[in-house]
């Protein structure tokens, strides 16, 4: 039995109770009523399955309801009424059992009776339906559903294998938390140390309808100065949004909100501005890049950027003294320059210091790994330590199944393989890997063992370490911890090889992270940004007073009112969002990297990019 809520307003209160429509009843013989409906229709069942429904019957009056009489009146020869209760106390409800066994290819239809002391003992009569079928509705299911969005910051996945009930395959669905948005069936990745900043991982903008200019601030509050504690003033003409940003060493690149050319403005040092040859200084505020649109994905490595358009086909920037921009060279391209050696569909990228990594479909169905670049530390994943200015296929992956979240950091790589195994390969010096030994890995290794946990929600890389979420929303980190980018908990080590939680979130729940150069990152679920590790520049935006060479977990000085909804780490400095969009960068700025329209001084504190 079940008290019935919103059962009572049906009669007590029909002109002013405003949730009685979410639910149809049918009076029958007050006070008895049928919720929902007065026909059961299974619907199409196979011959000689068994399905079973519920009716729920409520009593809508004060006294206990009393059933003379309640049976299959025809039909019994495929439905069968389970035994119930015969009372439903007054204000409570219960649930009939019905099951339905079609023995032919044909349309069955049956009534429940039932006799009550509800005034004169009349009938209530309710209709059931069903029709059997030959065919068999399902014999192989092992292919779920697609992910879908069930909201903008919700992925709901299925499980690979299904269960037939009832002939039809029914596959059970998870729900995971996507802190950067979920967009056309997958989560949006976070951006990492400034090496991986995934604009989308499908073939099409995002689109939100709160803000409706195209990336520049004239449909945004004005400011008159920044938020700061302690830095001079500075006059704005208005705000900067954006959609995502890509952090480098020493600058940053953003791609422009709501812009229906899908644009890239960067800002920084003069390498990757992407603004042709012809411009050869630094840049204080953003500057859009020409000729270049339709841009889905945007990624930053230290010293060199990459981008997908719709074709999926990547484009790349900045320095080359390795050959990590996949042009078959190891010149500097200051314009976007497409990828010409990489011919077939990229699914997802990252870019480490001096290398690229991409997922990419060589038959356009089992996705591969492959790496170009500086490979001395063995972070091309190709079994030795040579440079190549062409994409090499990392060994040691799984030949089958779905590899998913892709970072890099430095000098090492990792991605996710089945949303629950970690592989990484390259630099291990510190334990950039997870391997406790000291040694670089040529080829991939699985460094996370099976059962430790379920779902990975997001990973990042930093320059010498990694942060991991898992589905329990706690943050965990590994690596070198020389800034105490891992922990400053009490004996805490200059390396990790196994994850741990930063000192002082043990009891913490995180929306989302990013590892920066040598300090971390995280927004907890009530939108704070807490940060930890390097500050000496101010990257961890806790205020000039907390101006220190490691800082355990602060949270960032925010403006009054702010949700913080993404964050991004460079090398030195860090960028943020809010829930409209506004971009707020701290830290270093020597090379205007933080595009508050100046590149003196450092900023301690939140400080609002603009035009």
């Amino acid at each position: 039995m079940r008290r019935l809520g919103i059962l009572w307003c049906l009669f007590a209160l029909p002109l002013y109770c405003s949730g009685c429509e979410t639910e149809a009843y049918v009076v029958s013989n007050p006070p008895l009523l049928v919720v929902g409906t007065d026909l059961l229709d299974f619907g199409l069942i196979p011959v000689d399955f068994t399905a079973s429904r519920t009716v729920q019957l409520a009593n809508a009056g004060q006294q206990a309801l009393d059933f003379e009489s309640l049976k299959i009146e025809s039909g019994g020869e495929v439905f069968i009424l389970a035994p119930s209760d015969t009372t439903i106390l007054g204000g409570q409800s219960m649930n009939l059992s019905i099951s339905f066994t079609p023995s032919q290819d044909r349309v069955y239809e049956g009534t429940i009776k039932l006799i009550s002391n509800s005034q004169d003992k009349s009938e209530t009569v309710i209709a059931l339906r069903g029709q059997g079928d030959l065919a068999v509705l399902c014999e192989d299911c092992s292919s779920p559903p697609e992910s879908d969005c069930a909201d903008e910051n919700t992925l709901t996945v299925y499980l690979e294998n299904g269960e037939c009930v009832e002939g039809i395959c029914r596959y059970e669905p998870q729900t995971l938390v996507c802190p950067h948005g979920c967009l056309n069936g997958a989560c949006l990745p976070a951006p990492d140390a400034g090496h991986n900043a995934v604009l989308a991982v499908d073939s099409g903008p995002e689109i939100d309808t709160r803000i409706v200019d195209a990336g520049h601030s004239s449909n945004t509050p004005q400011a008159e100065t920044p938020f700061d504690a302690g830095v001079d003033e500075h006059t704005y003409a208005g705000f900067f949004t954006m959609l995502r940003l890509a952090l480098t060493d020493d600058g940053a690149c953003a791609a422009l909100w709501q812009d229906p050319d899908r644009r890239v403005a960067c800002w920084g040092q003069s390498d990757t501005l992407g603004q042709g040859d012809t411009w050869v200084e630094d840049s204080n505020v953003p500057k859009i890049i020409p000729d270049f649109t339709g841009v889905n994905r945007l990624v930053a490595g230290a010293h060199h950027v990459c981008a997908t358009k719709d074709d999926n086909r990547l484009w790349c920037w900045g320095r080359n003294d390795y050959g990590e921009l996949g042009d078959g060279t190891t010149e500097t391209q200051r314009s976007p320059t497409p990828v010409e050696v990489l011919a077939w569909p990229v699914k997802e990228f990252a870019l480490g210091r001096n290398f690229t990594c991409a997922i990419v479909l060589p038959d356009g169905v089992q996705p591969e790994v492959h790496c170009w670049g500086q490979g001395d530390a063995g972070q091309l994943g190709q079994g030795s330590s040579s440079n190549s200015t062409t994409p090499q296929k990392v060994l040691g992956l799984p030949e089958d199944g779905e590899l998913y979240e892709l970072k890099a950091g430095d000098a090492h790589a990792c991605v996710v393989y089945g949303q629950e195994k970690l592989y990484c390969w390259g630099q291990n010096q510190q334990a950039e890997c997870m391997v406790a030994n000291p040694g670089n890995l040529s080829t991939s290794q699985h460094v996370y063992a099976d059962g430790d946990y379920t779902y990975l929600n997001q990973i990042d890389l930093g320059g010498n370490h990694g942060c991991l979420l898992h589905e329990d929303e706690q943050v965990r980190c590994w690596g070198s911890n020389g800034y105490g980018q891992v922990t400053l908990a009490p004996g805490y080590s200059s390396s990790y090889a196994n994850p741990v939680t930063p000192d002082g979130l043990e009891d913490e729940s995180m929306l989302g992270l990013a590892t920066g150069g040598r300090h971390s990152c995280a927004i907890k679920t009530d939108r704070t940004i807490h940060c930890w590790g390097h500050n000496a520049h101010g990257a961890c935006g806790s205020g000039a007073a907390n101006n220190l060479l490691s800082q355990a977990p602060r949270p960032v000085v925010a403006p009054p009112n702010t949700d913080w909804y993404r964050i991004y780490t460079g090398k030195n400095h860090t960028c943020a969002a809010d829930a409209d969009h506004q971009v707020y960068c701290w830290g270093s700025n020597g090379y205007g990297q933080l595009g508050i329209g100046t590149d003196e001084a450092n900023r301690f504190v939140p400080t609002p990019v603009t035009w």
